[in-house]
């Protein structure tokens, strides 16, 4: 502690604001309890992860008077509704108090966040540390503390009323709401085409989803998923809550293959299993075409390797020193948090420095293609480009809240593609579910959705999303009851050539196809009437009869309007809307008009 530090409690003299209660000044009715201060600042991985660990030394140990005092940054940080999500987990144990002017850190002379003060029961400054909380340690001079309160008769609970200790205890003020216990508060997720894999901090566990938005399995063990990668055999999840990784299998069980299940401070790696230890594993990804799989450390502010057959680990890139610095062996992060991988690139949401990095897979480079993202913390690589180019790379920024996308070979400027409009409040998670080409060691959901005869197939039929040929092949795959006409259709439908917007990004119209800037696909400008006319050019076998059950049947018994809804069939009784085509597919009426 500084020379010129405060000694006791009192001597601070300062008016903090606590989350969900009014203002109350600090003071020193501590005769029951050892307070933890934990100075903290909202957004930095380790203070997260030391709030998650006071709240639980609290919950277990009443004698414990837990307060968090948050010295906020950013303006971001200073959002009473962003930190109210942050630290839902702790209040139950934790009071929350807020540094608003960070006169806490500047007398305290703290030089770093996250930290330690521990107060005596008499109000007593005892110690003044940095870093991670080190429970054994901390409950041990807890203990001494409170056995020298024994002795000085400090604990008589007729000398001090219980709403004394209402700041550093942990008393429900009016207007907290205890997170419900079934609440979901995702913080991964992951698609391997058939699961939604979502890891789930409130529950402790990993929730296989379908498609039909169903769970179909949860399995505990990560107590703070923070990543999720599924491979053929099982989902690897990297876990905040005992820095570690897991394995969980298909089958509903999970180990731990990689972390001592404490944090640490190794920044080289080398060890196998259980004996490595990690220190806050962030982001997962498998790339590179191998088995192995690559994971952000944000404690260490590195990039490591995993090999989940040996299950060795070791660090791949990053010094271990925070900062920003492109390059090779002297490459440096700040707190990386998510990472994604392609055949011979990574992409790194590096939180601490707002910015997105590029790794190249084979020499070992690092460069930074955007900067100034309000703190990214999820990464994806989009859809493989149709001539062969880079992908672009979409990131989740935590704190404006959006999905941008940066395109490849760009000038590092985001395109906005999601923000609050859209419903984001706070991401925490990024992944694409798209379809990837048909190979004979490698089906891919085409394959398998052709394939399964439950499974309805939607085709936009326009000759550019599907080819002919892949037309003709799903109508004798599926046959005429599995297919479904569907449009993708943009406000370009039905207009001359030009340019026209959709979500925001300018597309463009040209010989009926629309493409975005990158030449990309970006809707589509058909309409049925089109559709059905197609569908006849390009399989002219199938007649107006089974078009008619592409387009119409089908589609109402797929969302449940047939039968007694009286869509899709002409019957007694059903709905009297028509659309006469001739046979070549053009329309001669709708309903009891001619178009002319």
């Amino acid at each position: 502690m500084p020379a010129q530090a405060p000694t006791r409690l009192s001597e601070l003299s300062l008016t903090l604001s606590c989350l969900d209660r009014p203002p109350l000044v600090v003071h020193t009715a501590l005769r029951d309890s050892v307070a933890i201060v934990l100075p903290w600042r909202l957004g930095c991985a380790v203070s997260e992860v030391a709030l998650g660990l006071l709240a639980e030394l609290a919950a277990e140990r009443p004698t414990i008077a837990a307060l968090a005092v948050h010295s906020p940054v950013l303006a971001a940080e200073r959002d009473p509704a962003r930190l109210a999500r942050a630290v839902r987990f702790a209040r139950a144990s934790v009071t929350i108090a807020i540094d608003e002017s960070r006169e806490f850190v500047r007398r305290c002379g703290l030089r770093a966040l996250p930290a330690v003060v521990l107060v005596d029961a008499i109000g007593a400054i005892r110690f003044v540390g940095h870093g991670l909380l080190e429970p054994r340690r901390l409950l041990a001079a807890v203990d001494q503390l409170l056995r020298e309160a024994d002795d000085r008769g400090a604990r008589d609970e007729g000398r001090v009323e219980r709403h004394d200790l209402v700041l550093f205890g942990t008393p429900r003020g009016p207007g907290v709401v205890d997170e419900p216990a079934a609440a979901l508060a995702p913080t991964a997720i992951a698609s391997d085409g058939d699961t939604l894999w979502v890891g789930s901090r409130s529950r402790g566990s990993v929730l296989a989803v379908t498609v039909k938005g169903e769970v179909a399995a949860e399995i505990a063990g990560p107590r703070w998923p923070t990543a999720i990668v599924a491979t053929e055999d099982h989902v690897l999840v990297s876990d905040w809550g005992r820095h570690a990784l897991w394995s969980v299998e298909r089958a509903g069980t999970a180990e731990i293959v990689l972390g001592t299940g404490e944090c640490g401070s190794d920044p080289y790696g080398g060890g196998f299993g259980e004996e490595q230890e990690l220190a806050l594993p962030s982001g997962l990804t498998g790339a590179g075409g191998s088995t192995g799989a690559y994971f952000a450390q944000a404690g260490t502010h590195q990039i490591w390797q995993f090999d989940p057959e040996t299950r060795a680990a070791s660090a791949w890139v990053g010094t271990g020193s925070r900062g920003l610095v492109d390059g090779g062996e002297e490459a440096e992060f700040s707190e990386p948090r998510g990472i994604a991988g392609n055949d011979h690139l990574l992409a790194v949401a590096d939180a601490g420095n707002d910015g997105v990095r590029i790794v190249e897979l084979g020499h070992n480079f690092c460069e930074t293609i955007a900067q100034g993202l309000d703190r990214p913390v999820a990464v994806a690589f989009g859809p493989a480009a149709e001539d062969g180019g880079e992908q672009a790379v979409y990131a989740a920024l935590s704190y404006r809240p959006a999905i941008v996308r940066i395109a490849p070979g760009g000038d590092g400027r985001p395109e906005p593609v999601l923000d609050a409009s859209h419903g984001l409040i706070e991401p925490v998670g990024l992944t694409f579910n798209a379809m990837g080409r048909i190979h004979h060691r490698d089906a891919g959901v085409a394959v398998l959705a052709l394939d399964d005869p439950r499974v309805t197939c939607p085709l936009i039929v326009d000759g550019v999303h599907v080819q002919p040929a892949m037309v003709r092949l799903a109508l004798r795959q599926k046959g005429a009851d599995r297919i479904v006409l569907v449009t993708d259709a943009v406000s370009a439908a039905g207009m001359p050539n030009g340019d026209y917007t959709l979500s925001g990004i300018s597309v463009r119209l040209e010989d009926g196809i629309v493409r975005d800037g990158e030449g990309r696909l970006a809707g589509s400008a058909l309409t049925m009437a089109q559709a059905a006319r197609n569908v006849l050019r390009f399989a002219p076998e199938i007649g107006p009869w089974t078009l008619a059950r592409l387009a119409s049947t089908n589609p109402a018994r797929l969302i449940g309007q047939d039968g007694d809804a009286g869509y899709g069939a002409i019957q007694p009784g059903g709905r009297a809307a028509f659309t006469f085509l001739g046979d070549d597919g053009s329309i001669r009426v709708v309903r009891g008009q001619s178009p002319e």
